[in-house]
């Protein structure tokens, strides 16, 4: 028998008196759900379900759901339990995979032994997307129960970089303190992705970082620098097809080509692309001779994010390709032969460019402060976040987490990659000159600028 549910007010779906099989059978079964509904067999049954699931795409969970011995409201003490309202992104819950779900159940439900004086309201919050339009987001949900329904906003909930940014600016978050032994096992870089203006908002629970991905049978070259990857004609594939701001791959090369100067120059200030002609064409010309030299296919301007050439990469078809330590950690999952390497630079050194979930309040209760900060506090905890974050294929942000995975050579590599890792820019962070700079580097991949004719054209549009 199917568990009672009701519709909450901001139009999830609440779900009472589950255990661990019962919130697994509702998270495996949602993509079937959505699936009904986009076939269009049944319109009155499309329109039912949209009204449950579609308004904010979340299900609502009690901490009744996530607890084996389904203990509930009515069976907690007398002194009613505290509160901590959790929303919970589905990527990383994904709702096809049955271990990940199992884990986070239990997870949470160890809080909930350890801490009976609180009772946990879970939600999930999906991006999935009905008939191709994405129906909701959870940004999309703070900003809207920040402007009419306040009382509806979670305590506790993970952003990405840009989202944290964009809830920074907009008033959602409030500022708290990272404990100390959780900070001083974190890199800089991975502080600075939660403290956008030196106040941490956000403290990282996973990360990602981007690297080459290389088919085992062919030798890379010997170092990563871009007169290496040159002279081995070593062929690779990144996404170049973004066009609201700058690939994150010319990102970092810019950037270590400007510290490769004398002096050493730092492109990126206060979240803004500052522009150098000299250090651009250095880039710039490096795919010129990579497009002339077959390294580099125009066919990349077509690639939007790596999952484009996923496939490809499998199956040999390229060589190597830019990757996410999630894609792959992913394929490695799945069976993929790869081997992993640096992103080609002038200088051949580790770079990288960093992003993650980080953990953000939104609360600016003391006391709910101080309950979110103890399930904070319980997930970060390096046994259960190495645990989580493998099954979910992301990093840990602790490097003690990061040690303890199970692929400790990657792990090593991970660590010396994050040691000097650039943050992203925004989707609006670069602004103007990002927006030239990749107009421009499309130019020179396509044949229709050399490299000297697009960084004097940068500079014109730039200046004028």
């Amino acid at each position: 028998m199917l568990p009672l549910s009701r519709k909450l007010p901001d139009g999830s779906l609440s779900l009472k008196h589950l255990n661990i099989p019962s919130i697994r059978f509702i998270l495996l079964m949602l993509p079937c759900l959505l699936a009904a509904c986009a076939g269009g067999s049944d319109p009155n049954l499309g329109a039912q379900m949209t009204e449950i699931i579609e308004p904010e795409r979340t299900a609502a969970v009690t901490s009744s759901a996530l607890t084996p011995t389904v203990a509930t409201a009515e069976a907690a003490p007398s002194s009613s339990p505290r509160s901590l309202h959790l929303w919970w992104p589905e990527p990383l819950a994904p709702v096809d995979d049955e271990d990940a779900v199992e884990l986070l159940s239990a997870q949470i439900s160890g809080f909930q032994n350890a801490n009976p004086d609180v009772l946990v309201d879970f939600r999930l919050k999906s991006v999935a997307s009905l008939s191709g339009q994405e129906v909701g987001s959870l940004m999309s949900t703070l900003r809207s129960a920040a402007a009419v329904a306040p009382g509806a906003l979670p305590d506790l909930t993970l952003l990405r970089r840009s989202q944290l940014l964009e809830a920074v600016q907009a008033g959602l978050l409030q500022p708290f303190r990272i404990p100390a032994a959780i900070s001083n096992d974190l890199h800089p870089a991975v502080i600075e992705l939660g403290s956008p203006d030196g106040s941490a908002y956000g403290l990282a629970y996973v990360v990602e970082v981007k690297h080459m991905a290389m088919n085992a049978n062919v030798e890379p070259p010997s170092r990563w620098r871009f007169e290496d990857v040159l002279a081995a004609e070593y062929g690779f594939v990144f996404p170049a097809g973004r066009v609201n701001t700058l690939s994150d791959v010319f990102l970092v090369q810019y950037l270590n080509a400007g510290r490769a100067q004398s002096p050493p120059q730092e492109l990126v200030l206060d979240g803004e692309l500052a522009i150098d002609s000299t250090v651009l064409r250095s880039v710039y010309e490096f795919y010129e001779a990579a497009v002339a030299g077959g390294i580099i296919d125009p066919v990349v301007l077509e690639y939007i994010t790596a999952d484009d050439y996923a496939t490809a990469l499998i199956e040999g078809e390229v060589t190597a390709g830019v990757v996410t330590s999630t894609l792959y950690l992913s394929l490695l999952e799945q069976g993929a032969a790869l081997d992993y390497g640096l992103i080609p630079t002038v200088s051949g050194e580790a770079a990288t460019v960093v992003d993650g979930w980080m953990w953000v309040l939104t609360t600016p209760d003391a006391q709910k402060q101080e309950t979110a900060m103890r399930f904070l506090n319980w997930m970060m905890d390096v046994d259960r976040q190495a645990a989580y974050s493998s099954a979910v294929n992301m990093l840990p942000s602790q490097r003690t987490a990061l040690r303890g995975l199970s692929l400790s050579a990657y792990a090593t590599f991970v660590d010396g990659l994050l040691t000097g890792a650039t943050l992203p820019l925004s989707d609006t962070g670069g602004g103007t000159p990002a927006r030239v700079v990749q107009s421009a580097l499309a130019m020179v991949i396509s044949g229709q600028r050399t490299a000297e004719q697009a960084a004097r054209e940068v500079i014109a549009q730039l200046s004028g």
